[in-house]
């Protein structure tokens, strides 16, 4: 039997791309804005990482524009020698710098006192990060080597001994002659600044497999462990601005650091990817974007890309289809970025609520947005996180599970060109989308009628030759409490955007059914085309014979519908025209409003349906690791590892084919969520 373990979390990896460059700096005002952006950036790793602490959840962070090595660094795990910084604190500075000293003089700077004053070093190098540097001193022997080696200039070596300075006497006074020729001189605040560079470019991490961390663990490194503190308060981001602040504001290598994070996203076990940039888009290397964009769409990676601007001609809170000519160069690149999603799958009413303007145009949007002000970081946040993993939409995804399951698994052998006005296909479209209507509504008084019964209702009062579809759902619409209505193309988009599947309907002639018939059959996922099938008829066309289907979806390409003639046909039951004007369609919208509804309806609405939701996420969740048994074979295996069609399903084990069963069952909410990556 199957068995669904509430507990299982399905793995998953958000990547940062996070700008820390001098152009960031200088187009989001940040000298002037007292960095304010930089303390963004730490919310916008603590927002995206926090949402999800389980151990399936794994991060990284990419800091673009270091001023060393490559320009690029890993933020967590460099930080993270920092994580404890506070109480490093409460060590006096003096006793911290002579620990330091110690250190290097042990490792060959045995001048080091003498060359750095500790007035000097204590008015460049911070307290705390002075603290960090002598912990990772007391740690890393091979860092003190290097430190004391590499960073360090000769002045704080023995310069004592002969030829030191490049020049040795064969008498005892070498030093004395050298010093003449070289006088020493202590280190100014420049020196330090330099020294501390170098030491600092030492003690960055590169981005490379390591990088990816626990959100448990990441969470940590940004909140730090003091007083086991789980909120970013302004005095850790305090913190934390001052702990970056030696290894930011160089150069934006955007191209190099895709490249980085790209191959980290390419394991297999995470079934959600989100890869988050912040930036103002003006990398200063050189990269093919369109590759780019596919190898993270073949790794399935969702981009959300947040493009910071001083400009002050922007609407923070606007999601857009399509890119505006008189966009700045990095607005253009980041969106050019951005991932594309349909707006039917977007959680509108979460961002409709917050005063956000979503463009409905093609049913597509980018996950791009324009900032102007760091107090909108947040939202954005919300947005990534709302579009992968969204209760709203998985509720209504898993809610039209049976929508699609019901129309197929009764309509086999139909055949729309045997009646002239298309037999009981308006029964089974009519009921298709009623149905879904009706169990849209949480706690309905009534219940939900089967598909079943709202069809065979049709076909007993309007018979089995056909009948007109908008009469029949204006007799019937009023007795469970709904509405229709004759929609243009336009309404009829504009409810799929809602998530409202409309009934459409379209006449053809014999000839023309022919090729309907076999461009389906030869293309399962073809676009139907004016191409393959132009309408251009004479002034007293054959006779027409109307044929009645779902609009369920579209995009910028077609129209995506389902037929009533069984899951064997077309794709899995679907098909895809180019346009309304191919098949001539004309669409009837069938929906409720909030009057509608009972007073015990929305009451139950209130109280359970935040739970409704939780349940529909468990059981998606659960879907990954629950397991079926073949009732051929009698063989348990994942569920996952099934194939088939919404209505028969194949055992991995025999391969044999057996009826998926009533809606519902694990297996057909398998093949549904299979046929959407289709």
């Amino acid at each position: 039997m199957t068995q669904i373990d509430d507990s299982f979390n399905m793995a998953s990896l958000t990547g940062m791309l996070l700008d820390v460059s001098g152009s960031m700096a200088q187009n989001a005002g940040e000298v002037q804005q007292g960095g304010e952006w930089v303390n963004s950036v730490f919310e916008v790793m603590d927002n995206l990482i926090k949402n999800d602490l389980s151990s399936e959840h794994k991060v990284f962070a990419v800091g673009v524009g270091a001023k060393f090595k490559s320009g690029l660094f890993d933020v967590l795990r460099t930080i993270e020698p920092f994580k404890d910084i506070s109480s490093r604190s409460k060590v006096s500075y003096d006793v911290i710098l002579d620990g330091i000293f110690s250190i290097l003089e042990k490792n060959g700077a045995s001048q080091v006192r003498k060359w750095a004053p500790t007035y000097t070093v204590k008015s460049v190098v911070s307290h705390e990060m002075a603290s960090a540097v002598f912990d990772k001193l007391q740690a890393e022997s091979s860092f003190a080597k290097k430190v004391a080696q590499e960073c360090l200039p000769d002045a704080c070596r023995d310069w004592t001994e002969p030829g030191n300075f490049g020049h040795s006497l064969s008498t005892g006074f070498s030093w004395v002659y050298a010093s003449v020729v070289t006088p020493f001189k202590q280190a100014t605040k420049k020196d330090i600044e330099e020294v501390q560079d170098r030491i600092f470019s030492l003690m960055m991490k590169d981005v490379e497999s390591e990088s990816i961390l626990s959100a448990k663990k990441a969470s940590t490194i940004i909140n730090g462990c003091i007083d086991d503190r789980r909120q970013l308060d302004s005095q850790r981001i305090k913190e934390l601005k001052e702990i970056v602040r030696p290894f930011i504001y160089g150069d934006t290598p955007l191209f190099k650091a895709l490249r980085k994070a790209t191959p980290l996203f390419r394991n297999a076990k995470y079934k959600k990817k989100l890869l988050f940039i912040i930036s103002d888009g003006m990398p200063n290397d050189r990269g093919d974007i369109e590759s780019i964009k596919r190898e993270l769409k073949e790794a399935g990676v969702t981009v959300v890309s947040c493009y910071i601007t001083r400009s002050r001609n922007v609407d923070p809170r606007h999601l857009f289809n399509k890119s505006d000519q008189q966009w700045e160069v990095g607005a253009q690149f980041l969106f050019n970025l951005s991932s594309t999603i349909t707006t039917q799958s977007l959680p509108r009413t979460v961002f409709i609520k917050k005063g956000w303007k979503v463009d409905f145009e093609n049913n597509e949007i980018r996950l791009f947005l324009q900032v102007n002000h760091p107090k909108h970081i947040n939202e954005v946040c919300d947005l990534a996180r709302n579009v992968v993993c969204s209760r709203e939409v998985l509720s209504d995804m898993l809610t039209s599970v049976s929508l699609d399951i019901y129309i197929n698994q009764s309509t086999t052998g139909f055949k729309a060109q045997e009646k002239q006005v298309g037999g009981t296909c308006y029964a089974h479209a009519s009921a298709a989308v009623l149905h879904l209507s009706l169990k849209r509504i949480l706690g309905r008084h009534g219940g939900y009628p089967e598909f079943k019964t709202l069809r065979d209702e049709m076909v007993s009062l309007h018979g089995s030759d056909g009948a007109v579809t908008y009469d029949v759902l204006e007799k019937i619409c009023p007795k469970y409490r709904l509405h229709s209505e004759k929609v243009k193309v336009v309404g009829a988009l504009e409810a799929i955007t809602e998530k409202r599947p409309v009934v459409a309907i379209f006449c053809l002639t014999d000839p023309e059914w022919e090729i309907f018939r076999w461009f389906y059959k030869k293309n399962p996922k073809g676009i139907l085309g004016k191409t393959e099938l132009d309408l251009q008829r004479p002034c007293k066309p054959e006779k027409l014979k109307g044929h009645a289907v779902v609009l369920t979806s579209f995009n910028s390409e077609c129209l995506y519908l389902m037929n009533s003639w069984g899951d064997g046909w077309g794709d899995m039951g679907f098909f895809r025209v180019q346009s309304a004007d191919v098949l001539d369609l004309k669409f009837i919208d069938v929906y409720w409003t909030e009057d509608d509804l009972l007073d015990s309806e929305k009451e139950y609405y209130q109280q359970h349906g935040s739970q409704v939701a939780a349940d529909l996420i468990r059981k998606l969740q659960g879907l990954q690791q629950a397991r079926y048994t073949c009732p051929l074979c009698e063989t348990e295996s994942f569920v996952a590892e099934f194939t088939g069609t919404l209505s028969s399903a194949t055992c991995p084990s025999c391969e044999g084919s057996f009826e998926c069963g009533e809606s519902g069952n694990i297996l057909a909410l398998n093949m549904y969520l299979l046929s959407l990556t289709r």
